[in-house]
């Protein structure tokens, strides 16, 4: 079955006077019956699904006003099935947003906004929860490099921290997560949740940083509005999604050790190669994370940097992943999630 790749979520910001603001927060306050403070910020649910208002304030201007978009949501789908382009009107969804601000005596429409994040997904359908959970371990053992971190920690609601995997700069998001057990988590049944049970969900968060020369550039060479540009985003999502994918990911099928370390006895290589091959994989189980026995191998001079980054290619064009399943594990093997995105083609 062919995965969806698509657009799940759109935010659109604006900066805003501080009479603006001040007019704003009094219909906030005094009509929006479904809002809550978050730090500096007050979160206005419109009583159009998928819509959200966002007001930041800071210590110091601009002040920020966000509209948060779910696609499905807003077009009257479910907010956790992705916004199909092939069936769905993606005018409609703005359509509506328009008419939502209206209803709520706000005087707005999505013209006078820009483009502030655009959320890439697919969801990867697996076969069982175990395969689910294996895939966000695994993708834990590559480790980040130092312009990423962690967002989601113990004790959020939202996405726990043991259900996913993401790393987040100042301008991107990528995520996996267990679709099924986040909607356990934010209170649905487990009859509720059951249709999205081995959904792996794949997101990629860009940000307005690293958007805006893009967009300039598509609204030029395709003389479109910024609105314009998000059914050109939708069109390419499957490139973007798989661009970070392979950044964050490891390529090749992940074995168990001891399968690991036949294949690479099997390989027709030099022994020096088989050699840090094996105290590649060696030390990443050791330590479960794959960065950090690179740095080991490299400070005890085992191997130079350009000889690990060698072997890690052979490994790969022998289809062997660095990283391997527990011991434990009740699964034997597992291709890599590139393979698989790359199977939905």
């Amino acid at each position: 079955m062919r995965n969806l790749f698509s657009i799940h979520t759109i935010e659109f910001i604006r900066v805003m006077t501080r009479n603006e603001s001040q007019e704003l927060m009094s219909i906030t306050k005094g009509e929006f019956k479904n809002y809550k403070k978050n730090g500096n910020e007050y979160h206005c649910y419109l009583k159009h699904p998928g819509i959200r208002l966002i007001l930041q304030f800071r210590r110091e201007p601009p002040i920020l006003m966000r509209v948060i978009i779910n696609l499905n949501a807003a077009n009257g789908g479910d907010g956790n099935i992705l916004f199909n382009p092939k069936f769905q009107n993606l005018s409609s969804v703005f359509l509506a947003t328009d008419i939502a601000f209206e209803e709520e005596n706000l005087n707005l429409n999505l013209s006078q906004f820009s483009i502030g994040r655009v959320d890439f997904t697919v969801d990867i359908q697996m076969d069982s929860d175990e395969e689910v959970m294996a895939y966000i371990a695994l993708a834990k053992r590559k480790g980040l490099d130092k312009n990423y971190r962690n967002k989601y920690k113990a004790g959020l609601k939202n996405i726990k921290f043991e259900n996913s995997f993401d790393a987040v700069s100042k301008s991107t998001e990528f995520t996996l997560y267990n679709k099924y057990r986040q909607l356990l988590d934010i209170g649905y049944s487990e009859e509720e949740a059951s249709y999205k049970f081995g959904t792996l969900r794949m997101e990629v968060k860009l940000r307005h940083y690293i958007l805006r020369g893009q967009i300039r550039g598509m609204c030029k060479e395709n003389n479109i509005s910024e609105i314009g540009c998000i059914c050109e985003m939708i069109e390419n999502s499957e490139s973007v999604l798989k661009k970070y994918a392979k950044k964050f990911l490891t390529d090749g099928t992940f074995y168990r050790y001891k399968n690991a370390i036949k294949k690479i006895e099997a390989l027709n290589i030099k022994d020096q190669y088989k050699k840090i091959a094996v105290s590649i994989i060696s030390q990443t189980s050791i330590h479960h994370n794959l960065r950090l026995a690179q740095k080991i191998l490299v400070n005890e001079k085992i191997a130079k940097e350009s000889q690990i980054k060698k072997v890690l290619q052979i490994l790969y064009l022998n289809d062997i992943n660095p990283i391997t399943l527990g011991e434990r594990s009740g699964l034997k093997e597992l291709p890599s999630l590139l393979y698989l995105i790359d199977e939905q083609q």
